[in-house]
């Protein structure tokens, strides 16, 4: 079985178990893809319910668990939707940059940055700087950017660019300097379009 159809029967198996009402299959189902994905995918168990911190004191219920099948969904569909049109190598299941920094002849240096890094970044600057509301709205900005620059549409990027620098202009040096590593990680697909 290849990646993609391991990858489209989850999915599928997702649609089964929305419609279920056998709480104990979806979490056994959900707890399933998490223990195949949570390594694969950055952020994969984030802001799923059966992953979170209280479930070590309450169970979860059945329309919480559904959302995460539905997120979880989304999430598969959006890494198939990655792999297929190469974004993504589905040997290494990451989105990275590499940059190498000769320090002299006999030193070589790669550091691999991956969007999930610049977002976990972000989210570990002071309250501060960026209140969680503008942390999660940076991460949602950072995300639609990666998505409009995927499907190519020259002034959808431009319009998202400004929008995404102005703010974090806004906000100081320290996310001027995320933001710029976030968008770095994206220019092997934006400068085709512009040159």
């Amino acid at each position: 079985m290849s990646k993609i159809s391991t990858i489209s029967s989850y999915i599928n198996k997702c649609e089964l178990y929305v419609k279920s009402s056998n709480l104990n299959e979806i979490e056994d189902f959900i707890d399933e893809v998490i223990c195949v994905y949570k390594k694969e995918i950055p952020g994969f168990t984030e802001r799923l319910n059966t992953t979170s911190v209280m479930r070590m004191y309450e169970k979860i219920n059945i329309e919480q668990a559904k959302s995460d099948l539905k997120n979880i969904k989304a999430m598969l569909n959006n890494y198939k939707d990655n792999i297929k049109c190469g974004i993504l190598d589905s040997k290494r299941g990451k989105n990275e940059i590499n940059i190498n920094n000769v320090a002299n002849a006999e030193a070589l240096t790669n550091v691999n940055i991956t969007l999930e890094q610049v977002i976990n970044n972000i989210n570990e600057l002071s309250d501060d700087i960026l209140s969680k509301e503008e942390k999660e709205d940076l991460e949602d900005k950072l995300r639609v950017l990666e998505s409009v620059v995927n499907s190519g549409d020259k002034e959808k990027i431009k319009s998202k660019l400004i929008k995404i620098f102005n703010f974090a202009l806004e906000k100081g040096p320290a996310v001027v300097g995320l933001v710029s590593s976030a968008v770095s990680l994206l220019n092997e697909k934006i400068l085709p379009l512009f040159s």
